[in-house]
Order: structure tokens, then sequence, then C-alpha cells
């Protein structure tokens, strides 16, 4: 067969290459994780789809024991057929002082837990709550902890151990993967809830973990939009983080504050102005033309960038969002009917018909673009002038 094709992989990461590559691939697992095997991977001696959970389990089991290769594909397979039987089983497995048993059921009952019909009894729940508290295995812990974040908010222990190791000593990864727990709660659980998580999450942002832990924090706030008081201050402070994902993460999460984010339009319209990365700059307009669609301030700024090399085309796309408020830009736009970019054109004809009657100068240009080449330039520029025309005639009634 020639070279042995070896793959290590963790998490929801290992499925997804075990699907795009095959089953029937030369996969090496080894049970004991991150040890990388040169032995090929073995069928599962015995299995068919007759087997029972527990049967299943047991085989986990021992393979785990003898840290044999087998394709764990096909276990997983016909776990998944089961999910509140393998929950279970995988749950009773966690319950062992062998550290690579321990290891292998909570790899696969994370990967498990990300199916949507993934569910978990209470009293299986109560016991994968209890040994995470006791687990001093980072890896362990780590898979868990993703597996309260895919269950949700079922009851107040599995928000109150996801937040065990975010404030906590726990390692980084284990603290990143609570840190992402948390912000899936946010999609299922109350409002009400919801400020305790934000005050935690503003302290991991402000604090001194590492970037990666920070970045988290800021997506995780993302998710909360019910304390923008307490969020947007703390995602305005890290506009200046020295590294540029956490500057990303904070620039992308204001966006997500549709109220209660004003504060943020000036150091963001600074970010704009001084930022010499072009991706944080571009995100920068989308959630400038979110929070600041009514700020003046905001849309002088896109009118002034419209001739910019790199986001006068983003600027263009989102200038009919402001309304009549982008009059101003009347002359840069007629200009730009002319453009050799289709795109450039269309995206005109789009800003003057929602500019409204203050672009009727613009109305022969438009005129004009009715007969462009490009389909969706005419169709666009005909919506214009019905709408500067209806305005017109509106107002003269």
């Amino acid at each position: 067969m020639g070279t042995v094709l070896m793959m290590m992989m963790s998490g929801s990461h290992f499925t997804r290459g075990l699907r795009r590559l095959g089953q029937a691939s030369l996969i090496c697992f080894s049970f004991l994780g991150a040890q990388m095997v040169s032995d090929p991977v073995l069928a599962v001696p015995g299995l068919n789809s007759s087997d029972s959970v527990k049967k299943i389990v047991d085989m986990i089991k021992v393979y785990s024991e003898r840290n044999q290769n087998v394709n764990v594909y096909d276990l997983e397979k016909e776990l998944r057929n089961r999910p509140r039987q393998a929950a279970q089983a995988l749950v009773d497995l966690l319950d062992t002082n062998n550290k690579n048993v321990q290891l292998q059921a909570a790899s696969v009952l994370e990967r498990l837990s990300n199916n949507p019909d993934f569910s978990i009894s209470d009293s299986s729940l109560k016991t994968l709550i209890a040994i995470l508290r006791g687990s001093k295995e980072p890896e362990v812990k780590a898979s868990l902890v993703r597996v309260l974040g895919n269950i949700g908010p079922k009851n107040e222990d599995v928000k109150a151990a996801i937040i065990e190791n975010i404030s906590g000593d726990a390692e980084a990864t284990t603290k990143r993967n609570a840190i992402e727990a948390l912000a899936k709660l946010a999609q299922q659980e109350k409002p009400e809830f919801h400020r305790k998580s934000t005050e935690i999450l503003v302290g991991i942002l402000k604090g001194d973990d590492a970037p990666s832990l920070r970045k988290s924090a800021a997506i995780a706030l993302s998710r909360y939009h019910n304390d923008p008081e307490i969020a947007v201050p703390a995602l305005i402070e890290a506009l200046n983080d020295n590294y540029l994902l956490v500057r990303t993460a904070a620039v992308q999460a204001i966006g997500n504050y549709h109220s209660g984010a004003e504060a943020a339009v000036p150091p963001l319209l600074k970010l704009l102005e001084e930022e010499p990365n072009e991706g944080i700059r571009s995100s920068t307009i989308y959630t400038l033309r979110t929070i600041g669609k009514d700020d003046q301030r905001v849309v002088d700024k896109f009118i002034e960038l419209l001739d910019d090399p790199t986001l006068g085309r983003s600027i263009m796309s989102y200038l009919y969002y402001f309304g009549d408020r982008a009059a101003p830009a009347v002359p840069k736009l007629i200009k730009m009917l002319d453009s050799s970019d289709r795109y450039q054109r269309q995206y005109a004809c789009r800003a003057l018909g929602a500019i409204g009657l203050e672009a009727k100068d613009a109305l022969p240009a438009l005129e004009k673009a009715t007969k462009d080449s490009d389909a969706s330039v005419r169709s666009n520029a005909q919506t214009a002038i019905n709408n500067i025309n209806r305005i017109n005639s509106n107002g003269s009634m």
C-alpha cells in the first residue's frame, strides 16, 4: 500500500477528517491520543450493527487499556445511532482511574455531543459534572467542558461548572473551551441570566490572560447583547490591544450591540484612520455601518473614504443604508456612474436611489445608466429614478 497515512486529530476535527478521507483509508489511531504510531489501523473485530451500546463502549474500554489501534469511527458510528444510551454508557466509562480510558471516553463523548440529536439524562449529567470537577487531566477537562456547552443550560450546575473552568486556574485549552461553551449558552438561556456571564467575559478580556483567551472572550461577548453598559466599554478598551486577533474580535463584537454601542463610534473612527491592517479596517467599516447608521460622523468618514483603493467598494456597498444622510456624496456618486467597474456603478445607483430627492441632480446620469451594458446597473438605475421622482412628486403635492 506504500507509505502509511498517519493523521492525529482531536475533537470534532477527527470525525470530519475521517469523513473526508473515507472509512477505507489507512488512518493510524492511538487510544493514547497525542501519541503518533506507525502501525496500520485495524478493523474492529466482531463488530456489527446489532451490538448493544454497552458492548461497543466495552470495546472502547478494552482497546484503550491495550492502546490498540482500531478504526474508532466504526465504533462511534454505531454509538451515534443511539445517542442517549451512548451518553450514559460513556459517562459511566469516565468514572475510572485509568487515564487512557477516561481520556478516550471524554473524547468520544465530546464528538458525539456535537450532533443535534445528542441527549443526556439528568443523572448522567450530574456524574459528568462531578467527574469534570474532580479530574486533574487537562485533556479530559477540555473535552468535558465542550460537552457541557453542547448540552446547553439544562440546569444551573451546567453553567456553574463551565464558569469554574473560566475563573479558576484551568489549563489554557480548558479555559478557552469553557469560554466558547459559555458563549453557546447565550443562545438558549434567558436574557436575565446574561449579566453574570458578561461580567466574567469582561474580566477575561481586561485581564492578563493569553491573547487567544482574550480573543475568545471578545467573540463570546458578541453573543451577549443585553448589558452593553458592561460589555461595550471593555470592548472599546480592547481596540487598543497589542494583538491583532484581539482587536479584530473586539471590533466585530461591538457590531453585534445594535443599541448601547454609540460610545464606540469615535474610537472606531480613530481606528479606521490609524489601523494599518486592512482586515480590521474592513471589519470596522461593517461595524460602523451597523451601530452608526444615524451618526453623521460615520457618513462623512465613509464619503471621505469612497476613493480609498482597498475600502472604497465596501463603503459603496453600504452607503445606501444611510439614506438621505449620504446626500453630500452625490457629486462623487455621479462620477462613479462612469466607472469601468460594474459593481461600483451598481452601488452608486443604489445609493443615489436611497438618498432620494436630494439626488435629483443625478437624474440625467441615471437616465444614461438605464442603457448600461450590465443588467443589474440598468435595474438599479431605473429603481433610483423611480424613487427620486416618487419623493419629488409626493413633496410637490
